[in-house]
Protein backbone atom coordinates (compact mmCIF):
# COMPACT_ATOMS: atom_id res chain seq x y z
CA UNK A 1 0.00 0.00 0.00
CA UNK A 2 1.32 3.10 -0.57
CA UNK A 3 0.41 6.96 0.11
CA UNK A 4 -0.54 9.64 -2.14
CA UNK A 5 -1.35 13.22 -1.17
CA UNK A 6 -4.33 13.37 1.35
CA UNK A 7 -5.48 10.18 0.51
CA UNK A 8 -5.18 6.29 0.65
CA UNK A 9 -4.83 4.01 -1.92
CA UNK A 10 -5.08 0.22 -2.02
CA UNK A 11 -3.05 -1.51 -4.65
CA UNK A 12 -3.82 -4.43 -6.00
CA UNK A 13 -1.20 -6.00 -8.65
CA UNK A 14 -3.50 -9.13 -10.72
CA UNK A 15 -2.04 -10.16 -14.24
CA UNK A 16 -3.76 -9.49 -17.58
CA UNK A 17 -3.66 -10.42 -21.05
CA UNK A 18 -5.26 -8.91 -24.35
CA UNK A 19 -7.72 -10.82 -26.29
CA UNK A 20 -8.68 -9.73 -30.00
CA UNK A 21 -8.28 -6.32 -28.74
CA UNK A 22 -9.27 -6.09 -24.96
CA UNK A 23 -7.09 -6.15 -21.91
CA UNK A 24 -8.17 -7.77 -18.60
CA UNK A 25 -7.74 -4.88 -15.80
CA UNK A 26 -10.16 -6.34 -13.24
CA UNK A 27 -10.11 -10.13 -11.96
CA UNK A 28 -13.42 -11.58 -11.03
CA UNK A 29 -13.03 -13.19 -7.23
CA UNK A 30 -11.46 -12.75 -3.60
CA UNK A 31 -7.79 -10.99 -3.84
CA UNK A 32 -6.43 -10.93 -0.50
CA UNK A 33 -4.17 -8.02 -0.26
CA UNK A 34 -1.54 -8.58 3.00
CA UNK A 35 -0.46 -4.64 2.37
CA UNK A 36 -3.64 -3.44 3.47
CA UNK A 37 -5.05 -5.90 5.67
CA UNK A 38 -8.22 -7.67 3.97
CA UNK A 39 -9.29 -9.35 1.21
CA UNK A 40 -10.87 -7.52 -1.74
CA UNK A 41 -14.07 -9.20 -2.94
CA UNK A 42 -14.83 -8.68 -6.77
CA UNK A 43 -18.08 -10.33 -7.43
CA UNK A 44 -20.55 -9.46 -10.11
CA UNK A 45 -21.99 -6.47 -7.60
CA UNK A 46 -18.26 -5.05 -7.65
CA UNK A 47 -17.89 -5.36 -11.22
CA UNK A 48 -21.33 -3.76 -11.80
CA UNK A 49 -20.41 -0.86 -9.13
CA UNK A 50 -17.18 0.05 -11.00
CA UNK A 51 -18.71 0.46 -14.13
CA UNK A 52 -21.28 2.71 -13.12
CA UNK A 53 -18.87 4.87 -11.60
CA UNK A 54 -17.41 4.91 -14.87
CA UNK A 55 -20.15 5.52 -16.74
CA UNK A 56 -21.36 8.27 -14.06
CA UNK A 57 -17.98 10.16 -14.72
CA UNK A 58 -18.53 9.91 -18.48
CA UNK A 59 -21.76 11.20 -18.08
CA UNK A 60 -20.92 14.13 -15.88
CA UNK A 61 -18.09 15.01 -17.39
CA UNK A 62 -18.93 14.49 -20.97
CA UNK A 63 -16.39 15.27 -23.63
CA UNK A 64 -14.04 16.86 -20.79
CA UNK A 65 -13.78 12.93 -19.32
CA UNK A 66 -10.28 11.90 -20.40
CA UNK A 67 -11.09 7.91 -19.01
CA UNK A 68 -9.64 6.00 -16.86
CA UNK A 69 -5.91 6.47 -16.39
CA UNK A 70 -2.96 3.84 -16.57
CA UNK A 71 0.72 4.20 -16.20
CA UNK A 72 3.82 2.79 -15.08
CA UNK A 73 3.40 0.54 -11.47
CA UNK A 74 1.76 3.09 -9.65
CA UNK A 75 4.38 5.72 -10.54
CA UNK A 76 1.48 8.44 -10.04
CA UNK A 77 1.00 8.23 -6.89
CA UNK A 78 4.91 9.26 -6.91
CA UNK A 79 6.20 12.77 -7.50
CA UNK A 80 9.49 11.81 -8.18
CA UNK A 81 8.38 9.10 -11.04
CA UNK A 82 7.06 9.80 -14.31
CA UNK A 83 3.33 9.53 -14.76
CA UNK A 84 3.60 9.29 -18.61
CA UNK A 85 -0.19 7.76 -19.52
CA UNK A 86 0.25 4.66 -21.35
CA UNK A 87 -3.74 4.38 -21.84
CA UNK A 88 -6.51 5.79 -21.11
CA UNK A 89 -9.20 3.39 -21.40
CA UNK A 90 -12.62 4.31 -21.98
CA UNK A 91 -13.88 1.25 -23.79
CA UNK A 92 -15.31 -1.39 -21.01
CA UNK A 93 -16.78 -5.07 -20.76
CA UNK A 94 -18.00 -7.48 -18.33
CA UNK A 95 -17.37 -10.73 -18.89
CA UNK A 96 -17.14 -14.12 -16.84
CA UNK A 97 -13.76 -13.36 -15.29
CA UNK A 98 -13.69 -9.57 -14.62
CA UNK A 99 -13.33 -6.35 -16.33
CA UNK A 100 -11.52 -6.01 -19.38
CA UNK A 101 -10.76 -2.49 -21.50
CA UNK A 102 -10.61 -1.88 -25.01
CA UNK A 103 -6.45 -1.82 -26.38
CA UNK A 104 -7.63 1.19 -28.95
CA UNK A 105 -7.26 3.44 -26.01
CA UNK A 106 -2.73 2.81 -25.88
CA UNK A 107 -1.27 6.18 -26.02
CA UNK A 108 2.13 5.76 -28.70
CA UNK A 109 4.00 4.75 -25.54
CA UNK A 110 1.48 2.15 -24.77
CA UNK A 111 1.41 0.35 -27.75
CA UNK A 112 5.19 0.27 -28.00
CA UNK A 113 5.75 -1.37 -24.51
CA UNK A 114 3.14 -3.40 -25.00
CA UNK A 115 4.02 -4.53 -28.47
CA UNK A 116 7.91 -5.17 -26.76
CA UNK A 117 6.77 -7.35 -24.09
CA UNK A 118 8.07 -4.48 -21.71
CA UNK A 119 5.12 -5.44 -19.28
CA UNK A 120 3.66 -8.60 -18.57
CA UNK A 121 0.38 -7.98 -15.73
CA UNK A 122 -1.82 -4.73 -14.62
CA UNK A 123 -2.80 -3.93 -11.53
CA UNK A 124 -5.89 -1.68 -10.25
CA UNK A 125 -5.54 0.86 -7.59
CA UNK A 126 -9.12 1.72 -5.33
CA UNK A 127 -9.58 4.16 -2.58
CA UNK A 128 -10.40 2.97 0.86
CA UNK A 129 -13.23 5.07 0.49
CA UNK A 130 -14.34 2.94 -2.09
CA UNK A 131 -14.55 0.18 -0.07
CA UNK A 132 -17.80 -1.63 1.44
CA UNK A 133 -17.58 -3.94 4.09
CA UNK A 134 -19.27 -7.80 3.91
CA UNK A 135 -18.13 -9.08 7.03
CA UNK A 136 -14.63 -9.74 8.88
CA UNK A 137 -11.98 -8.52 6.81
CA UNK A 138 -13.69 -8.85 3.47
CA UNK A 139 -14.27 -5.90 1.46
CA UNK A 140 -16.28 -5.36 -1.62
CA UNK A 141 -14.41 -3.39 -4.50
CA UNK A 142 -17.18 -0.70 -5.60
CA UNK A 143 -14.96 1.33 -8.02
CA UNK A 144 -11.67 1.68 -9.36
CA UNK A 145 -9.43 4.80 -9.67
CA UNK A 146 -6.33 4.30 -11.58
CA UNK A 147 -4.85 0.95 -13.85
CA UNK A 148 -0.69 0.33 -13.87
CA UNK A 149 1.02 -1.94 -16.02
CA UNK A 150 3.36 -3.86 -13.95
CA UNK A 151 5.78 -7.15 -13.55
CA UNK A 152 4.91 -7.88 -9.99
CA UNK A 153 1.65 -9.10 -10.00
CA UNK A 154 -0.28 -10.20 -6.79
CA UNK A 155 -2.85 -13.15 -7.77
CA UNK A 156 -1.68 -14.59 -10.75
CA UNK A 157 -3.75 -17.62 -11.05
CA UNK A 158 -6.99 -15.22 -11.43
CA UNK A 159 -5.97 -13.80 -15.15
CA UNK A 160 -3.49 -14.24 -17.82
CA UNK A 161 -0.42 -12.66 -18.84
CA UNK A 162 -0.91 -9.62 -21.51
CA UNK A 163 -0.34 -11.02 -25.26
CA UNK A 164 2.04 -9.22 -27.70
CA UNK A 165 0.32 -9.72 -31.04
CA UNK A 166 1.36 -8.31 -34.01
CA UNK A 167 -1.01 -6.23 -35.65
CA UNK A 168 -2.37 -7.93 -38.83
CA UNK A 169 -1.91 -5.44 -42.06
CA UNK A 170 -4.57 -3.29 -43.62
CA UNK A 171 -6.05 -4.76 -46.62
CA UNK A 172 -4.98 -3.45 -49.82
CA UNK A 173 -8.99 -2.03 -50.63
CA UNK A 174 -8.62 -0.37 -47.26
CA UNK A 175 -11.80 -1.65 -45.66
CA UNK A 176 -12.15 -3.80 -42.88
CA UNK A 177 -12.95 -7.39 -43.19
CA UNK A 178 -15.38 -8.02 -40.96
CA UNK A 179 -17.70 -5.01 -41.19
CA UNK A 180 -16.25 -3.48 -44.49
CA UNK A 181 -16.56 0.19 -42.93
CA UNK A 182 -13.69 2.30 -44.93
CA UNK A 183 -10.65 2.00 -42.44
CA UNK A 184 -9.64 5.80 -40.86
CA UNK A 185 -5.81 6.77 -39.12
CA UNK A 186 -5.35 6.22 -36.05
CA UNK A 187 -2.06 6.02 -34.03
CA UNK A 188 1.22 5.85 -36.14
CA UNK A 189 1.47 3.29 -38.22
CA UNK A 190 -2.01 2.48 -37.43
CA UNK A 191 -5.29 1.93 -38.91
CA UNK A 192 -9.07 1.54 -37.22
CA UNK A 193 -12.41 0.42 -38.07
CA UNK A 194 -15.12 3.06 -36.93
CA UNK A 195 -17.74 0.08 -36.47
CA UNK A 196 -15.93 -3.08 -34.76
CA UNK A 197 -12.40 -0.93 -33.45
CA UNK A 198 -10.04 -3.66 -34.48
CA UNK A 199 -6.83 -2.22 -35.48
CA UNK A 200 -4.49 -2.67 -38.58
CA UNK A 201 -0.74 -1.72 -39.42
CA UNK A 202 -0.97 1.00 -41.93
CA UNK A 203 0.17 0.44 -45.43
CA UNK A 204 4.01 0.98 -45.54
CA UNK A 205 4.57 0.59 -41.78
CA UNK A 206 8.05 -0.51 -40.76
CA UNK A 207 8.08 -4.65 -39.81
CA UNK A 208 8.24 -6.13 -36.12
CA UNK A 209 11.54 -6.70 -37.09
CA UNK A 210 12.53 -2.69 -38.37
CA UNK A 211 13.59 -0.38 -35.80
CA UNK A 212 13.00 3.50 -36.82
CA UNK A 213 16.42 6.10 -35.78
CA UNK A 214 16.03 6.93 -32.04
CA UNK A 215 16.43 10.44 -33.31
CA UNK A 216 13.22 10.20 -36.04
CA UNK A 217 11.18 7.77 -33.22
CA UNK A 218 12.15 10.62 -30.88
CA UNK A 219 10.71 13.42 -33.07
CA UNK A 220 7.58 11.37 -33.48
CA UNK A 221 7.10 10.70 -29.89
CA UNK A 222 7.22 14.55 -29.02
CA UNK A 223 5.06 15.25 -32.02
CA UNK A 224 2.52 13.12 -30.93
CA UNK A 225 2.81 13.79 -27.81
CA UNK A 226 2.05 17.48 -28.55
CA UNK A 227 -0.90 17.07 -30.09
CA UNK A 228 0.62 16.79 -33.75
CA UNK A 229 0.67 13.92 -36.06
CA UNK A 230 3.93 11.75 -35.95
CA UNK A 231 5.08 13.72 -39.40
CA UNK A 232 4.83 16.98 -38.09
CA UNK A 233 7.77 19.19 -39.48
CA UNK A 234 10.32 20.78 -37.47
CA UNK A 235 8.81 23.78 -37.40
CA UNK A 236 5.35 23.13 -36.17
CA UNK A 237 6.85 21.21 -32.94
CA UNK A 238 9.29 24.21 -32.25
CA UNK A 239 5.80 26.68 -32.75
CA UNK A 240 3.74 24.45 -30.32
CA UNK A 241 6.50 24.54 -27.95
CA UNK A 242 7.12 28.48 -27.83
CA UNK A 243 3.21 28.59 -27.56
CA UNK A 244 3.61 26.04 -23.91
CA UNK A 245 5.85 28.09 -22.75
CA UNK A 246 4.72 31.30 -23.54
CA UNK A 247 1.22 29.86 -21.42
CA UNK A 248 3.68 28.87 -18.90
CA UNK A 249 4.78 32.34 -18.35
CA UNK A 250 1.56 33.73 -18.44
CA UNK A 251 0.72 31.44 -15.73
CA UNK A 252 3.77 31.36 -13.45
CA UNK A 253 2.65 34.87 -11.64
CA UNK A 254 -0.93 33.24 -10.52
CA UNK A 255 1.33 30.69 -8.29
CA UNK A 256 1.68 33.06 -5.40
CA UNK A 257 -1.81 33.70 -5.44
CA UNK A 258 -2.68 30.55 -5.72
CA UNK A 259 -0.72 29.79 -2.61
CA UNK A 260 -2.01 32.67 -0.92
CA UNK A 261 -5.92 31.61 -1.90
CA UNK A 262 -5.21 27.71 -0.14
CA UNK A 263 -3.54 29.90 3.15
CA UNK A 264 -6.61 31.63 3.41
CA UNK A 265 -8.90 28.53 2.96
CA UNK A 266 -7.30 26.83 4.85
CA UNK A 267 -7.22 29.37 7.66
CA UNK A 268 -11.11 29.47 7.32
CA UNK A 269 -11.45 25.87 7.63
CA UNK A 270 -9.41 25.54 11.30
CA UNK A 271 -11.51 28.91 12.03
CA UNK A 272 -15.30 26.68 11.38
CA UNK A 273 -13.53 23.43 13.00
CA UNK A 274 -12.81 25.29 16.06
CA UNK A 275 -15.97 26.87 16.71
CA UNK A 276 -18.03 23.99 15.75
CA UNK A 277 -15.59 22.19 18.87
CA UNK A 278 -16.73 25.25 21.18
CA UNK A 279 -20.07 25.68 20.05
CA UNK A 280 -20.25 21.59 20.42
CA UNK A 281 -18.55 22.58 24.43
CA UNK A 282 -15.81 20.26 23.43
CA UNK A 283 -12.40 21.70 25.31
CA UNK A 284 -10.86 18.17 26.52
CA UNK A 285 -7.28 18.63 24.41
CA UNK A 286 -7.26 15.24 23.65
CA UNK A 287 -10.42 15.26 22.35
CA UNK A 288 -9.73 18.26 20.43
CA UNK A 289 -6.46 17.09 19.26
CA UNK A 290 -7.64 13.78 17.61
CA UNK A 291 -11.12 15.65 16.09
CA UNK A 292 -9.39 18.73 14.53
CA UNK A 293 -7.41 16.29 11.83
CA UNK A 294 -10.41 14.36 11.39
CA UNK A 295 -12.36 17.43 10.76
CA UNK A 296 -10.42 19.52 8.78
CA UNK A 297 -10.45 17.10 5.45
CA UNK A 298 -14.07 17.55 5.48
CA UNK A 299 -15.60 20.43 2.83
CA UNK A 300 -18.25 21.65 4.37
CA UNK A 301 -19.90 23.05 7.80
CA UNK A 302 -22.34 20.48 7.43
CA UNK A 303 -20.69 17.26 7.18
CA UNK A 304 -18.46 18.41 10.11
CA UNK A 305 -21.18 18.60 11.84
CA UNK A 306 -22.72 15.30 10.72
CA UNK A 307 -18.96 13.25 12.24
CA UNK A 308 -19.49 15.07 15.47
CA UNK A 309 -22.76 14.05 15.92
CA UNK A 310 -22.37 10.40 14.53
CA UNK A 311 -19.86 10.27 17.78
CA UNK A 312 -22.67 11.46 19.80
CA UNK A 313 -20.30 14.43 20.91
CA UNK A 314 -23.34 16.91 21.11
CA UNK A 315 -23.98 19.26 24.16
CA UNK A 316 -27.15 17.21 25.31
CA UNK A 317 -24.63 14.02 25.24
CA UNK A 318 -22.59 16.06 27.51
CA UNK A 319 -19.70 16.54 24.78
CA UNK A 320 -18.56 19.05 27.28
CA UNK A 321 -14.28 18.46 27.37
CA UNK A 322 -14.89 15.18 28.96
CA UNK A 323 -18.30 16.33 31.04
CA UNK A 324 -20.33 13.18 32.01
CA UNK A 325 -23.83 14.83 30.31
CA UNK A 326 -25.03 15.70 34.21
CA UNK A 327 -25.66 19.58 34.94
CA UNK A 328 -24.82 20.18 38.33
CA UNK A 329 -26.69 22.37 40.81
CA UNK A 330 -24.58 23.25 44.14
CA UNK A 331 -26.44 24.20 47.34
CA UNK A 332 -29.75 22.95 48.98
CA UNK A 333 -32.91 24.13 48.75
CA UNK A 334 -36.28 22.40 47.42
CA UNK A 335 -34.48 20.76 44.42
CA UNK A 336 -36.35 17.24 43.78
CA UNK A 337 -34.50 14.78 40.77
CA UNK A 338 -36.32 14.54 38.09
CA UNK A 339 -37.49 10.84 37.26
CA UNK A 340 -35.58 8.89 34.83
CA UNK A 341 -37.26 7.32 31.79
CA UNK A 342 -35.64 3.91 32.14
CA UNK A 343 -35.43 3.31 28.41
CA UNK A 344 -33.75 7.09 27.20
CA UNK A 345 -31.14 6.60 29.69
CA UNK A 346 -30.12 2.78 28.66
CA UNK A 347 -30.14 4.16 25.16
CA UNK A 348 -27.99 7.24 26.03
CA UNK A 349 -25.56 4.57 27.86
CA UNK A 350 -25.46 2.62 24.24
CA UNK A 351 -24.99 5.43 22.80
CA UNK A 352 -21.81 6.24 24.99
CA UNK A 353 -20.55 2.43 24.95
CA UNK A 354 -20.84 2.90 21.05
CA UNK A 355 -18.77 5.96 21.24
CA UNK A 356 -16.08 4.53 23.36
CA UNK A 357 -16.01 1.29 21.16
CA UNK A 358 -15.63 3.78 17.71
CA UNK A 359 -12.54 5.38 18.94
CA UNK A 360 -11.38 2.31 20.45
CA UNK A 361 -11.30 0.79 17.40
CA UNK A 362 -10.05 3.42 14.99
CA UNK A 363 -7.08 3.82 17.00
CA UNK A 364 -6.22 0.36 16.59
CA UNK A 365 -6.68 0.48 12.78
CA UNK A 366 -4.20 3.54 13.13
CA UNK A 367 -2.04 1.51 14.49
CA UNK A 368 -2.59 -1.45 12.62
CA UNK A 369 -2.61 0.10 8.62
CA UNK A 370 0.21 1.81 7.87
CA UNK A 371 -0.73 5.77 6.99
CA UNK A 372 -4.02 5.65 7.74
CA UNK A 373 -5.58 8.42 8.45
CA UNK A 374 -7.75 8.93 12.18
CA UNK A 375 -10.47 10.20 9.92
CA UNK A 376 -10.55 7.83 7.51
CA UNK A 377 -10.01 5.46 10.72
CA UNK A 378 -13.41 6.96 12.39
CA UNK A 379 -15.30 6.16 9.39
CA UNK A 380 -14.16 2.83 8.81
CA UNK A 381 -15.07 2.35 12.63
CA UNK A 382 -18.18 3.66 12.51
CA UNK A 383 -19.44 0.92 10.26
CA UNK A 384 -18.07 -1.75 12.02
CA UNK A 385 -19.28 -1.05 15.26
CA UNK A 386 -23.86 -1.75 15.16
CA UNK A 387 -25.61 0.77 16.46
Amino acid sequence: MKKSPGKIVILNRSTSETDQGWIHIVPKGELPNPAAGIVQVIDDASLDSILAGIQADQARLGDKWPGIYAGREHFVYDDSQDSAALAWFKTFQKRGDGLWAKDEDLTDIGQESVRNKRYKYTSFVTDRADLKKIDGNRYRIMKIETVGFTNNPNGKDMLTPITNRALPAAPADGCCPDCECQLVDGAPGMQTCPDCKTNFASAGAPAANQKPTTKTNKMKNIATKLGLTAEASEESILAVVTKIMNRNAELEPLADENKTLKNRLTGMDTDQVDGLLAEFKITDAKVINRLRPALLPLTNRAERVAYITDLNLTPAAGAGGGGNGKVLNRGAGDAKRPEVDPTEEAAKQADKVRANKISNRANQLVKEVPHLSLATAYQMAATEIPE
